[in-house]
């Protein structure tokens, strides 16, 4: 089961007192969106923060067998069309990875970053662990490497940069 993650974090401090933030009337939004029986196999999620807070409201597109995606500037009031879009684009994409082609501009500029698939682990030739890294600078430009690595994996996670582990098959 995939989960759209909603910061809940987003707008509080521009919030009037007593009006919803800006994170919970985007949680509403996406609960509503995710209403549509095409999208069953995702479930809304909220989460405290996401991080990023220039790029406020930000959502979280993620599924263990498919490319996430983080998102940031997105609008609750103006953004439904862009939500639903996206969310039907990267459902109907065989892995989550959605082609360049059919990225709409609107994507392109609210995009903090992809991150690949959980790790899938394989065993080299020698028998030990075999991973392999890929890593994403979390802003609207997305630098990517690949290094291979033995015995273990780590996660290395600062403010806008991580190393998450892909499918040593290259099936990221």
């Amino acid at each position: 089961m995939g989960e759209v993650q909603v910061c809940l974090e987003c707008g509080t401090k521009a919030t009037p007192p007593g009006e919803a933030p800006a994170g919970e009337k985007l949680f509403d939004l996406v609960s509503d969106v995710l209403t549509d029986p095409a999208l069953a196999m995702l479930e809304p999620r909220k989460v405290a923060c996401l991080g990023n807070c220039d790029c406020a409201c930000r959502v979280a597109l993620t599924h263990p067998d498919r490319w996430s995606w983080m998102l940031g500037d997105v609008d609750p009031l103006r953004d439904e069309a862009f939500l639903r879009e996206v969310i039907r684009l990267w459902v109907d994409a065989p892995n989550g990875l959605i082609p360049k082609a059919d990225r709409p501009q609107a994507l392109t500029d609210k995009s903090l970053g992809r991150i690949p698939p959980v790790l899938k682990r394989n065993r080299s030739s020698s028998g030990r662990r075999k991973f392999e890294f890929s890593a994403h600078f979390l802003s609207r430009k997305c630098t990517v490497f690949r290094q291979n690595a033995y015995a273990s994996a780590a996660i290395l996670r600062s403010s806008y940069f991580w190393i998450l582990p892909v499918d040593v098959l290259g099936n990221s």
